[in-house]
């Protein structure tokens, strides 16, 4: 039986938050209120100093409290963007644990995963978050499970990549308090056609973002992803997808527009930038994690593809 209570949700806003993802997992619980008549779901914003927070977008929110300020949730949502750890200072680890020990639900947005595993809350957890983003956390907390999932749950802990889909992960828990009937019909209002399934992809289908279908082609790439840290070589990859050194090269040329060593290249340069932009790895550590022998190698390919430096991207703002 659900509890007449509304529930309380401590929403953590940190600096450059996303506002397209507070949006997508507030508004399904705003709905659920306004259709159900009654206050299912209420909460308030929190922010590390309190007062006007900017959104990535530069549209200022009112937090009401600060993390100084002990709050009683049953679930605190936190928001998060570019830069996640930028402010997560010694209060707002502090604050997280407290809630995590008051048996509060744990719920993470966007790159809000970054902040539950900086205050030692995702021991033993499996997470996801926006795919840009997963492999730099992997990289500072290789003991947590990461999946690219739209959303995860595990025990307390919600994560979920961002964007849209914080929707899915929200109207998953009004479906588990309040009913699969009252989540469709707040689907319908957000012209949302389904809830979706939370190992559904955050991507594109290779088979759209490359366009081809070609099943030998398709098993490289997924190969080439899975071996970032220790690329194969075309002889390598060939043997294990069952085809010559040659015939792969040709399939690569007439479906990609370029030979598997420079795709190979470029997917890798691609996940260096990732950890350039959200760690504080050095380069030489970025490029053993992607698959350089030594950091001359990796700056002048990562130059010929970009145009500047590994130093230099580092330093220009996101």
């Amino acid at each position: 039986m659900p509890s007449s209570a509304p529930l309380e949700i401590a929403v953590l806003l940190m600096p450059r938050f996303s506002l397209m993802a507070l949006s997508a997992v507030l508004e399904p619980f705003r709905i659920a209120n306004r259709l159900a008549e009654r206050p299912l779901y209420r909460w308030r914003f929190v922010s590390p100093m309190g007062g006007a927070i900017e959104a990535s977008s530069g549209l200022p929110i009112t937090a009401e409290r600060t993390v100084r300020a002990p709050v009683r949730a049953g679930r605190v949502i936190v928001c998060t963007s570019f830069e996640p750890l930028a402010a997560a200072n010694r209060e707002v680890l502090a604050w997280l644990r407290a809630l995590d020990r008051s048996g509060a639900e744990l719920w993470a947005v966007d790159t809000g995963a970054f902040l539950l595993a900086e205050a030692g809350l995702l021991h033993g957890q499996r997470v996801t978050l926006h795919w840009e983003s997963i492999a730099a956390f992997a990289e500072l907390y290789p003991k947590v499970e990461t999946r690219r999932s739209l959303f995860e749950r595990s025990g307390r802990v919600a994560t979920c990549a961002g964007g849209t889909a914080g929707i899915d992960l929200s109207l998953s828990a009004i479906a588990r308090e309040h009913g699969t009937t009252l989540a469709f019909d707040v689907a319908d209002q957000l012209i949302h056609q389904q809830i979706r399934d939370p190992a559904a992809p955050q991507q594109i289908a290779p088979m759209r973002r490359y366009g081809t279908r070609n099943p030998t082609v398709l098993r490289a790439i997924e190969l080439l992803h899975g071996s970032i840290e220790q690329p194969p070589s075309l002889t390598a990859a060939a043997a294990a997808l069952g085809v010559s050194p040659r015939q792969l090269q040709r399939l690569f040329t007439t479906h990609l527009g370029r030979s598997f060593k420079r795709f190979d290249r470029e997917l890798r340069l691609e996940r260096a930038r990732e950890l350039l932009e959200q760690t504080s790895l050095s380069v030489l550590e970025i490029a053993m994690a992607t698959g350089f022998g030594s950091v001359e190698h990796f700056s002048r390919s990562y130059k010929a593809l970009f145009g500047t430096s590994p130093g230099r991207a580092r330093l220009v703002p996101g």
